[in-house]
């Protein structure tokens, strides 16, 4: 396990490549992280918890190719990276997650918002056809 946790950081050492294949928990949360190093998820094969949450990670394509092609994008939800079965990558409160979870519940309230609508206007025409 690695906790580098709430240390301001703005990007990781590198020398954590070195140490990648050896760790089953990384901590990185609260940080100031936009991105991270190139070949990372690759390297921590034994990976079971990686926490990323809360850092500066802005848009999509800041995350590196290897991260996604591994544990994918943040669930809107939960901000959790759920395509590695085997690790928990956390993402939330990163501001690209948090842009992704605010379309979504956005696009469900117009849904939501559109359906009650039509519930009324269906209900208006079961009652224009009693009378």
């Amino acid at each position: 396990m690695l906790c580098l946790s709430s240390n301001l950081l703005t990007s990781l050492p590198k020398s954590i490549i070195y140490v990648a294949d050896t760790l089953t928990e990384l901590y990185v949360n609260g940080n100031q992280l936009q991105t991270l190093p190139e070949g990372l998820a690759q390297k921590c094969t034994w990976l079971q918890k990686f926490n990323v949450a809360h850092n500066n990670i802005d848009k999509e394509e800041s995350l590196p190719k290897d991260f996604l092609m591994r544990f994918g994008l943040p669930d809107v939800v939960s901000g959790q990276c759920t395509k590695d079965d085997a690790c928990v990558v956390r993402l939330e409160g990163n501001p690209m997650a948090e842009r992704r979870r605010k379309a979504y519940l956005e696009e469900e309230k117009a849904k939501a918002k559109a359906l009650e609508m039509e519930r009324a206007a269906a209900e208006m025409e079961v009652d224009s056809d009693d009378d």
